[in-house]
């Protein structure tokens, strides 16, 4: 295989994928769209991703950065979605109080 070839076979499998999640979304929505639990794990993922993301990002930005820089970093992010995400586990409620209180 060259080295051409490879960037372009993991797309199609990035497709396949893509297209196999999106497929499990819709069947999901289809069948849990009335439930309750349903309703609140889209939006615990909905208010999570983007935290989850920001800190990834900071993560492979700061990957190569002293720790104590990165430890500054990490902590200012930890300074500004700490609130937002207690108030996202407190209005979910349950499981997600529970998992919070494990983490």
């Amino acid at each position: 295989m060259s080295f051409a070839a490879a960037p372009r076979r993991l797309l199609t499998r990035r497709r396949r994928q893509l297209g196999f999640a999106s497929t499990a979304v819709a069947v999901g929505a289809a069948y849990g769209a009335d439930s309750e639990g349903f309703k609140r794990a889209i939006r615990f993922n909905f208010d999570v991703l983007p935290i989850a993301l920001h800190y990834k990002l900071v993560e492979l930005y700061t990957r190569r950065w002293a720790e104590d820089d990165r430890g500054r970093e990490f902590g200012k992010l930890h300074s500004k979605y700490a609130p937002r995400t207690l108030d996202i586990v407190l209005r979910q409620k349950g499981f997600y109080v529970k998992t919070a209180q494990f983490l």
